[in-house]
């Protein structure tokens, strides 16, 4: 369905761009009306052209606008979908195994789900020579021992990408902050 509507959504910006360059012509009188097939929209073409030098002006510049909007909408429906990059994990004779780089990070991301102290964290990759850079952004709890938390974090992470991918973790770093403890005293001791 995703295709249909994508091909729906890219004959109707092509239609809309020829309308909108013909009106451009017949109102700037490039081109006479007469010069054109018959069709259905011959009356209102024929109004374009007899339109005051005003209305041309408003005629012009909405058809301009309009072009612009649907050549965007044109060129986002005909950009590649924004597919992951595959990152091979072994080939043999009875295949190929990849991991897309979404399913590393989230990967990532569900290694702190067993610690109390991590409220929330995000991970993204980058593939480097020397292996996977991983940088996660995290939000701890108000008091937490970051040093400890934080080698914790990137000693489980790497090794349990390395463990599950089987592809080598360069390094893994922690930009922790603390969440905001809203209505809450903290107490010394």
């Amino acid at each position: 369905m995703n295709v249909l509507n994508r091909g729906i959504a890219i004959l109707l910006s092509l239609a809309i761009i020829i309308g909108t360059v013909v009106v451009i012509f017949v109102a700037s009188g490039d081109v006479d009306p007469a010069d054109l097939p018959e069709g259905m929209f011959r009356p209102q073409i024929e109004d374009v052209s007899d339109a005051s030098s005003g209305s041309k002006a408003i005629i012009i510049t909405a058809s301009i606008a309009i072009f612009l909007v649907m050549l965007g909408l044109l060129y986002l429906e005909l950009r590649p979908v924004g597919r992951q990059r595959r990152l091979l994990i072994s080939s043999g004779e009875e295949g190929v195994t990849t991991i897309t780089e979404g399913s590393i990070e989230d990967l990532a991301d569900n290694i702190s789900e067993g610690m109390r102290e991590v409220r929330h964290i995000k991970c993204r990759i980058a593939l480097e020579k020397e292996g996977l850079m991983i940088r996660c952004n995290t939000s701890v709890k108000m008091g937490t021992n970051l040093p400890e938390l934080c080698a914790e974090l990137q000693s489980n992470i790497k090794m349990r990408v390395e463990e599950v991918t089987g592809l080598p973790v360069a390094s893994v770093s922690i930009n922790a902050r603390y969440e905001r403890a809203e209505g809450k005293r903290l107490a010394a001791r």
